[in-house]
């Protein structure tokens, strides 16, 4: 039982594109889901004919906050399912049965695609097709079977597999089975509700369905034409840990842009400069998330304020935020405070939390380093009242107060010793921001 792998030849979709029922499935916990649903948001695609569904098997916080308004509708779903696998693939093709959609498009999060992907293979008009997805870390790993063992029904290596893989060969070919993302016509996808093409509970639901429409000699589909993408590993590291190892997944989920000097306005204040819109606030979200699973201590030295802070240095995202604050600000600090460059070591980073009736006096310059330059970065928008307009970060002896900033801008000002910082609590609500102190030598 060899499936022929020649390209089919497929003709393009005649506009308009179809109403799409999308399936995102969070089986385990990947990193970067995030992107994937910016993704599915930023496709060319009439978004009002976009329904999503977001099944939560395994819960991370960045599905449930995920919102875009100009989807048709976006809902949620919870594991409710004792037999997972099986099961809530057949509910999930009920939900599509209920609706109007035209095609059924199945994904889950460790599936990562590009904004073409669904539209291109729409216009394939093939009642299923799937793009050819490849693990970056694995040679051979990829969402395709080309053959099968006739019998049970196992992986079997066919002799045009690597040629597909490599994409050696290019074009829509014919394969035994496919998974993590796929898309079916209406028609099909109601006579699989009907065959209950996943209820082998021997096998896979996936591996059950190709098994189904193989018996009826029903074509599973799958392009290489083009990179369509690429697969995840599963891991349970946070996604702001992983600056080093996905730097340009970490980039394309936090990072706004890459500041120059220019972007450093002047506030008002005497050196001090803000940059508006340098992290996006997915950045501030994430942070303000793990704080959840940091222990709060109340810090009392001489001249500072009794405050709730977050000391980053005793936690994993110590050397992580380091390298991102230095990255964005480190190689700019002799042309915004010229005769100074940065040696690059850390006197102080920490998360303070802000809230209540007082002040909050920011004195991180650790005695003896006259010359450090600091950072603030806002990570959440507390100051959300008319009273708060006035608010912020007031640089007392200079007599000024920098105001209207937000999450992923950055405030960037010399030592304490010229330039102390209060910090003022907003009116309603919590402010948490991060601030980190480095060590600058004359020139």
């Amino acid at each position: 039982a060899v499936v022929s792998t020649q390209s089919t030849g497929a003709k393009k979709y005649q506009q308009p594109l179809p109403s799409l029922f999308i399936v995102v499935h969070a089986i385990e916990r990947v990193p970067f889901v995030y992107n994937l649903l910016k993704t599915l948001s930023e496709m060319r695609y009439d978004r009002s004919k976009i329904e999503v569904l977001i099944y939560c098997t395994h819960k991370q916080h960045e599905l449930r906050s995920f919102y875009h308004p100009y989807f048709k509708q976006i809902s949620f779903m919870d594991k409710v399912f004792v037999d997972e696998e099986h099961d809530v693939r057949h509910h999930f093709l009920r939900l599509f049965a209920e609706s109007e959609a035209e095609r059924f498009v199945y994904l889950d999060t460790t599936v990562h695609i590009t904004s073409h992907t669904i539209p291109d293979l729409l216009s394939l008009e093939l009642p299923l097709i799937a793009p050819l997805l490849r693990r970056q870390d694995v040679t051979a790993w990829s969402n395709f079977w080309a053959s099968f063992t006739p019998v049970t029904w196992n992986y079997l290596r066919s002799s045009d597999y690597a040629n597909i893989l490599t994409r050696t060969i290019r074009g829509v070919f014919p394969v035994s089975c496919v998974r993590n993302i796929y898309l079916i016509n209406r028609s099909l996808a109601l006579s699989l509700l009907e065959w209950e093409a996943y209820d082998r509970a021997h096998l896979q639901p996936e591996i059950s369905m190709c098994k189904t429409l193989y018996e009826r000699s029903v074509p599973v589909f799958l392009s290489n034409e083009q990179d369509w993408g690429r697969l995840k590993n599963s891991s349970e590291i946070p996604d702001l840990l992983l600056w080093r190892n996905r730097t340009q997944d970490w980039e394309s989920k936090y990072l706004a842009k890459i500041p120059r000097a220019e972007d450093f306005a002047d506030t008002g204040c005497s050196n001090v400069f803000l940059a508006k819109g340098v992290l996006t606030p997915e950045f501030g979200q994430d942070m303000v998330h793990a704080l959840l699973e940091m222990g709060e201590y109340y810090e009392s030295e001489p001249s500072h304020h009794i405050r709730p802070s977050y000391d980053i240095t005793k936690t994993p995202y110590n050397q992580t935020l380091v390298e991102v604050v230095l990255h964005l600000t480190g190689h700019l600090i002799s042309d915004i405070f010229p005769g100074f460059t940065p040696k690059h070591q850390l006197y102080d980073i920490r998360i303070s939390k802000v809230e209540g009736d007082k002040l909050t006096r920011k004195n991180q310059l650790k005695k003896g380093h006259s010359a450090a330059y600091q950072v603030i970065l806002p990570l959440n928008d507390a100051y959300t009242t008319p009273e708060d307009e006035t608010l912020g970060y007031r640089f007392p002896r200079q007599n000024c107060t920098v105001t209207g900033s937000e999450p992923g801008d950055i405030l960037l000002y010399p030592g304490m010793v010229t330039h102390r910082v209060d910090v003022h609590s907003p009116t309603v609500g919590v402010l948490y921001y991060l601030g980190a102190s480095f060590d600058s030598k004359q020139a």
